[in-house]
């Protein structure tokens, strides 16, 4: 009898598709499927994985193994990843660790393997341990390199070479959401310069500059210089603006970098561009300087990299930019600014700490306030570092904070393909060269940057490598990739719908006072989205967004509470 039953479900099945009126779920496609092997077809279109993978086996087509990956089918995922990797594409380490998430054993060792190779002791110790399970149930040639790479980590451990091992930070009842690491980064250091000039000339001012930084009080910071380039282009790419800095075609500088086959633009994330004439500036992760500047113009300039803001009064449209805050907030490392209608008192007590007047902000309705009550270096540039603010600038740096020059280019383009007409050649330019660099940031972990691939591969419904990318730029507390994520989880259309883990995130987001993660976090206790139902804590989150400037707040205590 038991010969008969896919006979059976077969003429069953065929009697019923031949009914009128009759539309078959998915369950029942399933259902037949599984017990027959039959109707292999209408089962994959209806998203059942190991059909997606049946038909790849009998056709070789792709396509049928990717939809089967992205349905999470333990052996496509990793077939995937195996043509990714032979592809060199990004997304070979998203699928590789799909895979490890789904447990397929080989996956897993080649994951230790690579911790292994590249020396990360802490890391493969943890992830040994974690997968240990998995691990050794490997059998032959697997299950002995296994056993070789569990020898050669207790070595390390017995040597001291290992230390105490943090566990990761996951969301409470997470469920596969790990972190995904990034392609490993060509980064020496945390700040990788590289310097290109004009001339051959000027390359021993881009030496001296390097100099200055080793005799310097921050030579203890993670900073480090290539061997600097020169770059006959730029006379013709870089110019004098008319205030007489120092400004490049960003276009034509980022088309020469790329064409540069001496360099890797991966290989540094700061750029210092040296020519004949024009005033110092900075400009994101990208610094201009020309033959005339001394050692103390540089360190001034490097101090804009490390996040500290000019404490001389500054331009009208840069104090627009700066100076305008909804609430007393530190600006940058070195800046406090508050309304003029702050007192000195209430603004110390909101920075907790002792506060001094700087001119940065000076006349406009804002007052910045300094660290310290001496003249400095970022006031004066023939002043030098003091161990005060070398001190102050070692114990708070914060390289999650960098700006790469990648993103100098990466948003010029951005603007530009925004700019551009929707069916032009010169849309599909600037798309791809902003895609280029924002890969290059993206791989160099600048948040933002991940942040915005991210959403490019949810444009493309790369979900998978989306994901990575958001989790990864959410654990670098990017507020925007907190609310992506939170918005995912809530929504259910490209991540399983779950309201406590979209809660989750926008409170990661609203813990950083961002207007918008106060805002969604508000919703979830108004409305018990995966959160405590509370109209008293919505009404205190709103009211804390509105207060930043968020419209939405403001609009929504008007219908829930007029007289607030």
């Amino acid at each position: 009898m038991k010969d008969k039953q896919p006979l059976i479900f077969s003429l069953l099945f065929l009697l019923l598709a031949q009914a009128d009126s009759i539309i078959f779920s998915k369950s029942l496609v399933d259902y037949y499927f599984k017990q027959s092997q039959h109707y292999v077809y209408p089962a994959a279109l209806l998203g059942n994985n190991e059909a997606n993978y049946q038909i790849y086996l009998a056709t070789q087509d792709q396509s049928w193994l990717k939809k089967a990956a992205r349905l999470n089918h333990v052996k496509s995922v990793f077939q995937w990843y195996l043509i990714q990797k032979e592809n060199q594409h990004i997304s070979q380490t998203v699928w590789l660790q799909q895979a490890i998430n789904l447990k397929h054993p080989q996956a897993t060792l080649i994951k230790l393997q690579n911790l292994t190779t590249n020396e990360h002791w802490h890391k493969a110790s943890e992830f040994e341990h974690s997968h240990n399970e998995i691990l050794t149930n490997l059998q032959g040639k697997l299950g002995e390199q296994y056993s070789q790479i569990k020898s050669l980590l207790a070595a390390v451990v017995e040597s001291n070479k290992s230390v105490h091992i943090s566990p990761s930070i996951t969301p409470p009842n997470a469920v596969n959401n790990v972190l995904f690491n990034q392609p490993p980064s060509l980064l020496k250091c945390a700040i990788s310069i590289q310097a290109v000039v004009s001339t051959t000339s000027l390359l021993a001012n881009a030496k001296r500059f390097s100099q200055a930084f080793t005799d310097s009080k921050l030579n203890g910071l993670s900073i480090c210089f290539l061997p600097p380039k020169v770059m006959l282009a730029l006379p013709a790419i870089c110019k004098q603006d008319q205030h007489s800095r120092i400004e490049c075609s960003l276009d034509k500088l980022a088309q020469s970098l790329l064409e540069n086959t001496q360099v890797d633009p991966r290989s540094y994330n700061h750029l210092m561009v040296i020519v004949e004439k024009g005033d110092a500036n900075t400009r994101g992760g990208l610094m201009y300087l020309d033959k005339d500047d001394t050692d103390q113009v540089f360190i001034h300039e490097l101090a804009h990299w490390l996040g500290y803001t000019d404490e001389y009064q500054i331009k009208a449209k840069q104090q627009q930019q700066l100076c305008v805050v909804n609430s007393a907030k530190w600006i940058s490392s070195n800046l406090f600014v508050a309304s003029n209608k702050t007192s000195q008192e209430h603004a110390e007590y909101l920075a907790g700490r002792k506060l001094y007047k700087a001119n940065t902000c000076k006349n406009t309705e804002f007052t910045a306030y300094k660290l310290f009550p001496d003249l400095s270096f970022m006031e004066y540039l023939d002043l030098p570092l003091s161990q005060q603010y070398a001190d102050h600038i070692t114990d708070n740096q914060d390289y999650k904070k960098i700006t790469p020059v990648a993103m100098n280019f990466w948003s010029y383009y951005l603007a530009k393909k925004n700019r551009a007409s929707i069916n032009s050649t010169d849309k599909q330019y600037y798309n791809d060269k902003y895609l280029a660099w924002i890969k290059v940031a993206a791989e160099q972990n600048s948040p933002p940057a991940m942040t915005l691939l991210a959403q490019s591969y949810l444009e493309l419904q790369e979900h998978s490598a989306a994901f990575s990318l958001l989790y990864d730029a959410a654990q670098l507390n990017n507020a925007n990739a907190q609310l992506l994520l939170g918005h995912g989880y809530i929504e259910g259309r490209w991540l399983p719908q779950n309201t406590v883990k979209s809660a989750y995130w926008y409170k990661q987001a609203a813990d950083q006072n961002d207007p918008y993660g106060l805002y969604f976090l508000a919703k979830c206790h108004e409305m018990g989205w995966g959160c405590e139902l509370s109209f008293e804590k919505a009404i205190g989150y709103y009211k804390q967004a509105k207060s930043l400037g968020n419209e939405l707040a403001a609009k929504r205590l008007e219908r829930l509470s007029p007289s607030l």
